[in-house]
C-alpha cells in the first residue's frame, strides 16, 4: 500500500488485516513499489485509493483497480473476489494432484506386492 498520510496507512492496513491480509505500508510513493515489484519478478497487485472520482477513467493496466474513499469493508470484499484466483486453474490443479497420488500410491503398493531384492555393492 502506498499513501502520503500515516493515518491513512493506518486505517487501511486495519481494514485488510480484517481479511487476514497483511500488507506493506510504503509512504514514499510509487517508485518504491515499482522497485519492490521488480525485486519479487512478478508483478503485484495495485489498488488506487483516492477521493478523486475522475480516477475512475484512467486506463489501468490488468493488475490494477480503482477505490473510491472513504473505502468500506464491503467495498474491500468485493475487490479481493475479482483478484481472486481462477476456480478452472483450482480445478485442473486439484485433478492434477489426485492423479499424481494415485500413481505414488500405485507404486508404493506394487512395491510392496512385488519386492526387489537389494544387491550390496562391492
Amino acid at each position: 500500500m502506498v499513501d502520503d498520510h500515516p493515518a491513512n496507512l493506518l486505517v487501511l492496513q486495519q481494514q485488510l488485516a480484517r481479511f487476514n491480509i497483511q500488507a506493506d505500508g510504503l509512504a514514499e510513493g510509487r517508485a518504491l513499489l515499482r522497485r519492490r515489484e521488480c525485486q519479487r519478478q512478478r508483478p503485484t497487485r495495485r489498488v488506487l485509493c483516492s477521493t478523486d472520482a475522475q480516477l475512475l477513467a484512467l486506463p489501468l493496466r490488468e493488475n490494477e483497480r480503482v477505490m473510491i474513499k472513504p473505502v468500506q469493508l464491503g467495498d474491500i470484499s468485493a475487490l479481493l473476489t475479482d483478484f481472486a484466483p481462477d476456480p478452472l486453474a483450482a480445478f485442473v490443479n486439484a485433478i492434477a494432484l489426485l492423479v499424481i497420488t494415485a500413481l505414488i500410491i500405485w507404486e508404493a503398493l506394487w512395491r510392496f506386492y512385488q519386492p526387489q531384492p537389494v544387491t550390496a555393492a562391492a
